[in-house]
């Protein structure tokens, strides 16, 4: 959920997914009266290396920022689906 600080016009909030500062994806979510009024998600599938970093960044105003409170509605979750084993011993050695 993203929200508006110190506003209740309407506007859009954007946010990109990115590794390493590369863009990955964006999103877009309509403000109404200062709190978005869908929800969205951004969603990708990376083969990441070790070190490497993933984060979501606000694109937007200064006044406009992610939102989290008690109910959660913010949420960032990452799964290793594979590891490369032979990667991993060869840094290991290094």
């Amino acid at each position: 959920m993203a929200y508006m600080v110190g506003t209740t016009k309407d506007g859009q909030f954007h946010a990109s997914l990115r590794r390493n500062g590369e863009l990955i994806g964006r999103v877009e979510a309509a403000m109404t009266q200062g709190v978005s009024s869908d929800g969205f998600s951004l969603q990708s599938t990376l083969h990441l290396q070790a070190g490497e970093q993933i984060w979501i960044q606000s694109d937007t105003e200064e006044y406009m920022y992610l939102h989290d409170n008690g109910n959660h509605y913010t949420h960032f979750t990452g799964w290793l689906l594979q590891e490369d084993v032979a990667q991993s011993f060869k840094n290991r050695l290094q």
